[in-house]
């Protein structure tokens, strides 16, 4: 790798972009420059107009989401390689983005600083690789292709004798230009380029005058020159402007000298006794060569394609018996040309490594039989060594019509086709252990039950969690928990048979395949020589390592017909494992309380919302009740569940809280919420305070004051726009804590505001020390308002209550007019509800927001 490699990371979670930069810094061998773009525009913003060596690509952004990402990216980038980050649930994209192109892909949270730099490594090189393909292709095809189709002439003195009509594309007709001085068609600048000033040989004695004439090279006898990309403007006869061409002057066999694109040679009168050589003139060619007079040009120029192809080319009579070889042919198969010429070029080139023998010619009819063959194929060189090839066969006519001789155009395409199969293994196959992924799992269990179905045979299927995995990731680092996973793979693979299958699916999870079991003891019996087997001691870096497992097992035909029913309850089964205990194994069973399954259905569907991006934020209005005019909003969680849809915080709250999911949830809501206040700043939005929730777990943490004083410093939202919300329930469970947390959080310009104010002591004794700038009255209260005369009670003494402290009153749940009108008479500050909106999207609010210079009421 060279010296500092430029990296563009395309990521819209600071945090992950935070975790790339730690990586990236702590890598010693090589030094890395990190671009960052957070949304797909950018990205391609940065890419016009920098020069990136490696991309690492979130598939889901802000304005791009899956496939369209990573094409987007490649249709800018096709020359860059690109490694996708890829959550767990998004490795089915990761995999399509591979056959569409992307080098590799890497799966968020299981990333660590040597294989994030060996995986660019590799990328860059595999890129190289495929370039170097391309340009391979592309430099044989114009070789092949090009055809110059303009030709003049130019005497000694700079005169031209002849030119044909496709100088028709600079605006000219040949006989305007014929007689006239090559000097009227080139920039008055660059005539000292090929030119030279000097007395002509019909003047010398007659004239002082010098005359220009063509000085397109050095005339030495040895006929060697010195003007190569030479540049000339040519002036078009319907434009001003001057076109600019590249002289490039090229050595032919035989000391015959040639020039293409814009191309010129000199003419000499030879004296073969005295060896000498008088400049005659210049003839120069513009792509197709016409006419009998330049046929023998155009012969050069063709053999000198084909001397100089990068492909291999062999022409062969209609037998197939090889007349010519190009050196490439020669260099590629190691083959000398005497002997392969007279052979069958069938034989030599060996299709399929095989040797074959040509003497009923039945292969070669076959090939031959339309005229034209085309065929990839494993070959042999001279001393026995495989390649992959690429055979092009085509006939070549006479002007009769009737086949002369065959080409063969061949290139060598061994390096693609191991990065084909490269990417077919990273498709098909983990690539940290080697062992089949979840897509080749799935192949050869539908395979086993087919199989199962028509022998009346049991196959088992089971899922295997390695306990408390993210532990030794968490403390030992993840290149320890990479090798112990290859540690862990291959005593899995010493525990089954050769014609059984163990996959990783994903983090430290695997899955095993038993066929042909006979008996349920079958499956037992492997079960607990896996749970032995991964006892055993593991060494890693002088950390001695206890490893366990919990097992489902699902069995086929009972458990399930269906490799998706199989699968779903060896993972149920797996989960009863972990609530009993952990290092042991269930079998599936019916009888399984469906109540507790979903409990732990739910708990894993809830830790994957947030990787999968299934959490989204809605935002309510609030609104001022004496002017109408929008004040705030509220950011209200929501969860696109994969089963269930959309449903709201109340469904899944307590179950976050209960799991400890609850902190990063909190987190991300105040992060995303900040970071979507400042998307409308900058869209030309007003400023509008925006709420949110902070549950009690997360307040109680020690890091939250650093937390939230990064997310405004990340966002660089400022701080008067955020309104935390705690309930009064948290905020009286430690006084003096609390207190603290509030001073600081007030030191930040935050403001903060107590919800749900009045179902607790609601006392003036605290509430009067705490540094706090609202309270919100609970929808409970003002639902009931006019039905339960306690609750109205309630408001009334809340609302006084605050007045007397000097705080804003804000009311929740205000959906009709009774409720509004009650309020404004309490002289109630703030409110939201349906009767101004119910909570809405992003854009949604957006609307709200550009309205924010008229009432909303």
């Amino acid at each position: 790798m060279k010296n500092e490699i430029k990296v563009l990371l395309v990521e819209d979670n600071p945090g992950d972009v935070y975790l790339v930069r730690e990586m990236l810094d702590d890598i010693q061998s090589v030094s890395f420059s990190l671009e960052c773009a957070y949304r797909l525009s950018s990205a391609l913003q940065k890419l016009e107009n920098d020069f990136i060596d490696v991309i690492l690509l979130d598939l889901s952004l802000p304005d791009s989401q899956g496939l369209k990402t990573f094409c987007s990216i490649q249709a800018h980038a096709s020359r860059t390689p690109i490694v996708v980050l890829s959550g767990l649930g998004d490795e089915e994209v990761a995999v399509e983005a591979l056959k569409k192109g992307a080098q590799d892909y890497l799966i968020k949270g299981k990333i660590d600083g040597d294989s994030l730099a060996r995986t660019m490594r590799y990328s860059m090189e595999r890129k190289q690789i495929e370039l170097e393909l391309q340009d391979g292709k592309q430099r044989y095809k114009r070789l092949v292709e090009i055809l110059p189709d303009i030709i003049y002439r130019i005497d000694a003195n700079g005169y031209f004798t002849f030119i044909n009509e496709a100088v028709q594309v600079f605006g000219y007709e040949p006989d305007e230009l014929i007689g006239k001085h090559f000097s009227e068609l080139i920039h008055p600048d660059d005539l000292k380029k090929v030119s030279r000033s000097e007395v002509l040989s019909e003047y010398s004695g007659k004239t002082s005058d010098y005359k220009t004439t063509p000085k397109l090279f050095d005339e030495r006898r040895t006929g060697q020159r010195k003007t190569t990309g030479l540049q000339i403007r040519v002036k078009s006869k319907k434009s001003p402007e001057y076109m600019e061409y590249t002289i490039q002057i090229i050595k032919w066999p035989k000391k015959h000298e040639k020039i293409i694109e814009v191309a010129a040679t000199g003419h000499y009168d030879s004296d073969i006794m005295k060896n000498d050589k008088r400049f005659v003139g210049t003839v120069g060619v513009i792509r197709d060569i016409t006419g009998s007079k330049h046929a023998e040009e155009m012969i050069c120029t063709l053999s000198l394609a084909v001397e100089q192809s990068p492909a291999m080319i062999a022409v062969t009579d209609t037998d197939g018996r090889i007349d010519y070889i190009n050196p490439k042919f020669c260099k590629v198969t190691g083959f000398e040309p005497e002997e392969v010429l007279g052979k069958n070029l069938i034989d030599i080139i060996q299709p399929g490594g095989e040797s074959l023998s040509m003497a009923d010619k039945t292969l070669w009819k076959a090939i031959t039989s339309k005229g034209e063959w085309k065929e990839a194929f494993s070959s042999r060189k001279k001393h026995g060594e495989l390649f992959w090839t690429s055979l092009s066969l085509s006939a070549i006519k006479s002007n009769e019509g009737f086949i002369s001789h065959y080409l063969a155009i061949m290139e060598d395409i061994t390096e693609h086709k191991q990065a084909e199969e490269r990417i077919h293994y990273l498709a098909y196959y983990d690539s940290l252990t080697a062992l089949p992924n979840r897509e080749l799992f799935h192949d050869r269990l539908n395979m086993a039950i087919i199989h199962a179905h028509r022998k009346q045979q049991m196959l088992a299927v089971a899922f295997i969690d390695i306990d408390r995995f993210k532990k030794v990731n968490d403390t030992l680092g993840h290149s320890t928990g990479d090798r112990l996973l290859k540690i862990i793979a291959d005593r899995l693979k010493s525990c089954i048979r050769e014609e059984d299958t163990v996959s990783r699916q994903g983090g430290d999870e695997f899955v095993l395949l038993l066929t042909e079991i006979s008996r349920m003891e079958d499956a037992n019996d492997v079960t607990q020589r896996i749970l032995k087997k991964l006892k055993e001691p593991v060494i890693i870096d002088d950390h001695d390592l206890c490893i366990s497992a919990s097992i489902g097992i699902a069995l086929y035909p009972g458990d399930g017909t269906t490799a998706e029913a199989l699968l779903k309850n060896a993972d149920s089964a797996m989960y009863i494992s972990k609530e009993s205990g952990r290092d042991n194994y269930h079998f599936y069973s019916s009888t399984v309380q469906e109540k507790a399954y979903e409990q732990l259905l739910e708990e894993m569907y809830l830790r994957r919302a947030l990787e999968n991006r299934e959490l989204v934020l809605y935002y309510q209005p609030q609104v001022n009740i004496a002017t109408g005019r929008l004040v705030g909003m509220e950011a209200l969680l929501r969860w696109k569940h994969p089963k269930k849809g959309l449903i709201s915080p109340a469904e899944f709250i307590p179950l976050a809280e209960d799991t400890g999911q609850i902190v990063p949830i909190d987190f991300w809501v105040l992060h995303t919420a900040c970071k979507q206040n400042m998307a409308w700043q900058r869209a030309g939005l007003p400023s509008v305070p925006i709420a949110v929730n902070i549950s009690g777990h997360t307040f109680g943490r020690e890091n939250l004051i650093d937390f939230v004083n990064n997310v405004l410093h990340d966002t660089r939202m400022s701080p008067d726009a955020l309104d935390l919300e705690i309930t009064e329930g948290i905020a009286i469970q430690n006084l003096q804590t609390t207190i603290y947390k509030l001073n600081k959080l007030k030191s930040l310009g935050i403001q903060i505001t107590i919800d749900d104010f009045g179902t607790g002591f609601s006392s003036l004794s605290y509430l009067s020390k705490f540094p706090i700038q609202k309270l919100k009255i609970g929808m409970t209260f003002i639902h009931n308002l006019h039905k339960d005369p306690t609750n109205s009670a309630i408001v009334k003494a809340v609302i006084a209550m605050a007045k007397s402290l000097q705080l804003t009153v804000i009311a929740e749940g205000v959906e009709t007019d009774e409720q509004f009108e009650f309020l404004q008479g309490l002289q109630c500050d703030e409110f939201q509800g349906y009767l101004c909106s119910k909570a809405v999207t992003s854009e949604e609010m957006g609307r709200f927001l550009a309205k924010n210079a008229g009432k909303l009421l």
